[in-house]
């Protein structure tokens, strides 16, 4: 205290001035930033209460100062993070909906779920035990049945089931690099072998490890099990979901760079102020998180190009067409086309879309690659310990390495981190759905809860709609097209043909049709915007709406092509 207050001395301040004093140094307060980004971004867990949920937000909005808006923002967040299709589709249906009438509708929701599930399963709500007030014991519990919730023989719980011991021996113990001598006592019957405390104190287990390998000797036709729900399938895969950044198991990612290449080395670009302390935020999340690494010299090193995201983070990208992707061998690996993703989902009815968690982010780099990845920032050098983004190769590795691993799962596309589960009915769909999340957990991939979406009727995909009747152009993109104004040089009528060009398959006969436009093109031809080119405009905008294309798109599922 005397320190905190130096120059000045305690006695010249009062008692509540001295109790702030320490309550600032001792707990500071947090960053007001920093609470609300864990308030935004806070979903429910798979085996959270609705109320616990609630009460966690609460307690997260305590140093986020939103004030008289406190209730509008948990309303907010309990609709958008409940994590539960079925609740969230009763509350967007609501048109004056108030955190209190929120948090009604979720736990009336919750409770006739459970209630449900209950009279469905009656056995299971069945299996309850009370406490014996007997002389038997701390622990004792007394079971409506005669079978032993300890070790299932037929007798009461509080009953001791008696063991013979047939005798004892002090007999050398081996495990991995771990050795002892220890007290193994012989009992007479074929029950299971038992590791008591004493051993367990003596022999650290691979606890890890061994979970690691119950889970990959399991069964997993959990969905094919009558009655199995979509939150059975998340619970038993909630590892996959954690915040955590996952990390694939296994391989590394390898940039080969062709011989005799010459270093480049490039300084740090100015960053504008007002991105300053999202980049620094940004580079302070990468560090934290083993991401990236500082390095006090290289002899390659790129500028960074900070892109912000739609939630208001900045992602760091490499400008590595500077520097590596110049010199480097572009991995041999084809991104697929959408016609085939499209394909591979013929005759399914649901679609569940997974979205990875800092998709490339999760797969490491050898050693030998990492320093053709540094990047110069304002904040000095730093190489990247995993795939970064702005590596010319790293889609094709990411694309190889995710068909790689979900190959053989029937109506499932990737492409690149977006994933598409389907399947010929809901049973089939959640057995995908399983075997597809077995697989990135075992591989000790992450995947973002709060953008994955499940059991949907329909979904955007790659600029798409899909649902079980085929593929449809999206509404917005649609109206964008119709509401864009006349070109008035090379580069906007370029754009404009990009996008018309993007849903080509719905619009027959396009490239006669827009012979007038492709004309201005022409490097020889002057620009010149005449009838001619405003009908062809026109006509292809029209053409968006005529029934002609929506019969092109409604296509049947045995003909699920483009």
């Amino acid at each position: 205290m005397r320190n905190l207050l130096s120059p000045n001395k305690p006695k010249e301040k009062t008692y509540q001035q001295l109790v702030l004093l320490l309550k600032n140094h001792f707990d500071p307060k947090p960053s007001e930033i920093v609470q609300r980004y864990k308030f935004d971004s806070r979903s429910r867990k798979p085996n959270e209460s609705v109320m616990d949920y609630v009460a966690e937000l609460r307690r997260l909005a305590q140093d986020c100062n939103y004030g008289d808006t406190l209730q509008q923002k948990l309303r907010d967040r309990i609709v958008c993070g409940i994590n539960d299709d079925r609740i969230q589709r009763r509350l967007l249906a609501e048109t004056d909906l108030t955190c209190e009438k929120a948090l009604s509708i979720a736990v009336a929701a919750e409770t006739a779920t459970k209630n449900a599930h209950d009279l469905q399963n009656p056995s299971a709500s069945a299996k309850c035990f009370k406490l014996n007030k007997g002389s038997h014991g701390r622990g004792a519990f007394k079971s409506g049945t005669t079978e032993c919730y300890r070790c299932k023989g037929q007798h009461n719980a509080a009953e001791w089931d008696p063991v013979k011991v047939v005798g004892a021996a002090h007999v050398k113990v081996k495990y991995k690099k771990q050795k002892a001598k220890l007290p193994l006592v012989v009992v007479k019957g074929d029950g299971p072998t038992l590791l008591g405390r004493g051993w367990l104190e003596d022999i650290q287990l691979d606890w890890k490890g061994m979970k690691a390998r119950h889970k990959a000797s399991q069964v997993h036709h959990v969905n094919t099990e009558k009655n199995v729900t979509l939150q059975e399938v998340l619970c038993k895969h909630e590892d996959v979901f954690k915040e955590e950044l996952g990390t694939l198991k296994g391989t590394k990612a390898t940039i080969h760079i062709k011989e005799n290449a010459v270093p480049r080395f490039f300084r740090p670009r100015s960053i504008p102020y007002a991105m300053r302390t999202k980049v620094d935020e940004e580079i302070d999340r990468l560090l934290k998180e083993d991401i990236i690494t500082p390095v006090k010299y290289s002899e390659w090193a790129a500028p960074v190009v900070p892109i912000l995201k739609p939630v208001g983070t900045v992602r760091l990208c490499g400008d590595y067409k500077l520097t590596v992707n110049t010199v480097s061998s572009l991995e041999q690996y084809p991104i697929p086309r959408v016609d085939d993703l499209f394909n591979a989902l013929a005759k399914g009815t649901q679609f569940t879309k997974l979205d990875m968690s800092h998709a490339y982010q999760q797969i490491l780099m050898d050693e030998e690659s990492k320093k053709y990845l540094t990047v110069n920032t304002h904040r000095g050098l730093f190489t990247y310990n995993r795939l970064p983004f702005g590596v010319a190769s790293a889609p094709a590795i990411f694309q190889r390495t995710m068909e790689s691993l979900l190959s053989g799962i029937p109506l499932v596309a990737v492409y690149l981190d977006d994933i598409l589960v389907s399947g010929v009915d809901k049973a089939d769909h959640l057995k995908n759905l399983d075997t597809v999340l077995t697989r990135l957990e075992e591989a000790g991939l992450r995947l973002r809860r709060n953008k994955c979406t499940f059991l949907q009727d329909e979904v955007e995909y790659l600029g798409y709609r899909v649902d079980a009747h085929g593929l449809h152009p999206l509404d917005k993109k649609v109206k964008a097209i119709q509401e864009a104004p006349a070109p008035t040089n090379v580069t906007e009528l370029k754009s404009f043909l990009g996008l018309l060009n993007y849903y080509n398959k719905f619009l027959p006969n396009l490239a006669t049709r827009l012979a007038p436009l492709h004309e201005l093109l022409r490097h020889d031809v002057r620009w010149k915007w005449n009838k001619e080119q405003e009908q062809a405009f026109q006509n292809a905008k029209d053409l968006l709406n005529t029934s002609d294309v929506w019969c092109t798109t409604q296509l049947t599922r045995t003909d699920f092509v483009m």
